[in-house]
């Protein structure tokens, strides 16, 4: 199988864009792909959940997540 293993979370190797840090490492969910959701208006765990998967295989990462979307709900326009 030629598929790439999981990164862990945080900054995969060599980044240094916080955009790159990967808030799920289970169904590899980065920071910039909730922000951009939360650009389009999707702001609620659920529905963040339901379009990435984030924190919905393990689990280990939902109080990442739900800190992340703390963080950044103000960085987005309403």
């Amino acid at each position: 199988m030629n598929e790439d293993p999981k990164p862990a979370r945080g900054l995969p190797a060599g980044s240094t864009d916080p955009r790159d840090e990967v808030i799920c490492a289970c169904n590899r969910v980065t920071a910039g792909e909730i922000l951009d959701l939360m650009a389009r208006g999707t702001r609620r765990l659920f529905l963040i959940q339901r379009e990435t998967k984030a924190a919905t295989g393990c689990g280990q990462c939902k109080p990442r997540l739900v800190e992340f979307l703390i963080q950044n709900r103000g960085d987005q326009k309403p």
